[in-house]
Parts: C-alpha cells; sequence; structure tokens
C-alpha cells in the first residue's frame, strides 16, 4: 500500500481548518465552542498538544486514538520503526510527520508537533502545534546549532500505517 495522498491531505486540511478556528477564537483558551483542549479530548486545564495530533490523524491513521501523551505518540512511531533523528529532517520530513520537543531544554519530551515545512535558506521547520499559549499555532523552530535541541525525536506517517 503506497502513502495515500488522500489520508495526507485529510489530516493536514483538518489542521489548517483548526488553526483558522483557533484565530477565530473558537478553540484553545477561553474558547467560543470548546474551551483548551476538549474539543481534541483533553480535560479542560490539561496541556492537549498530543491529543491534537492524534485528533488530527486519528480518521487516517491505524491505532493512533488514544496516544495522548508524547511518549505513547513516540511509542507509536517506534513501534511501526518509522522514527528519525534531528539530523535527517532536511532529506526525510514529510508534511504531517510527527515531532517529540523538549520545552524545558533536555531530553525529555514534552510537547508534540506536526511537521509542515524545511526551509532550506534558514534551516527552520515550521510546524503545526496544539496548545501554543493554549491556542493552535504555527512556529517555526531552528534544526541546527544551540536552539535545535529542543527538537527531540521525529516520526514519520508511512504506508503500513494509513487505514
Amino acid at each position: 500500500m503506497t502513502l495515500s495522498r488522500h489520508a495526507l491531505r485529510a489530516i493536514l486540511l483538518r489542521g489548517f481548518k483548526e488553526y483558522d478556528e483557533s484565530t477565530l477564537g473558537r478553540v484553545g483558551y477561553r474558547g467560543t465552542d470548546k474551551v483548551d483542549g476538549t474539543k481534541y479530548g483533553a480535560d479542560k486545564n490539561e496541556q492537549w498538544c498530543s491529543e491534537f495530533y492524534v485528533w488530527l490523524t486519528k480518521d487516517n491513521l491505524k491505532d493512533i486514538k488514544g496516544r495522548t501523551y508524547v511518549s505513547r505518540l513516540v511509542d507509536y512511531f517506534q513501534d511501526y520503526k518509522s522514527t528519525y533523528e534531528r539530523s535527517q529532517i532536511k532529506n526525510r520530513a514529510k508534511r504531517g510527520d510527527y515531532i517529540a520537543i523538549t520545552t524545558k531544554g533536555s531530553e525529555k519530551k514534552d510537547h508534540s508537533a506536526m511537521f509542515l515545512a524545511y526551509d532550506q535558506f534558514t534551516k527552520e521547520i515550521w510546524t503545526l502545534e496544539g496548545n501554543v499559549g493554549n491556542a493552535v499555532g504555527i512556529r517555526e523552530r531552528m534544526t541546527e546549532g544551540d536552539k535545535a535541541k529542543d527538537i527531540v525525536k521525529l516520526g514519520g506517517i508511512i504506508s503500513n500505517m494509513v487505514k
């Protein structure tokens, strides 16, 4: 089975729709429709970055439902033998791939994001993330130098994951 363009397109479009909803104040902190990350399955006042990634991908990826912690998402990609290191981003990363991040400056993975693009000139990546200031956000992250240390592990979506 080849990686379905339809599946990947559906995941990305769902993510951008949620980003738009967040910019309109409908999700996230005191959202008009769903406060915090409750729309994505998180409890009120809970960190919801992993729930956001799972919510975006659950209709298209096998067995990803219920993986609401960074460590469980990393395990998911490891189970499929589809993890790679920060040094491989430039050549391997695809839109929709999973990124485990540390926000504490250590190797402890405590935040989830979705890969969107690699900028070959600035050596930055663009990510789509839940729970960025308790909203859905797009961020730029360094892939080289000291500031790149927040990217800890990456998980690639491969064909045998797709429903």
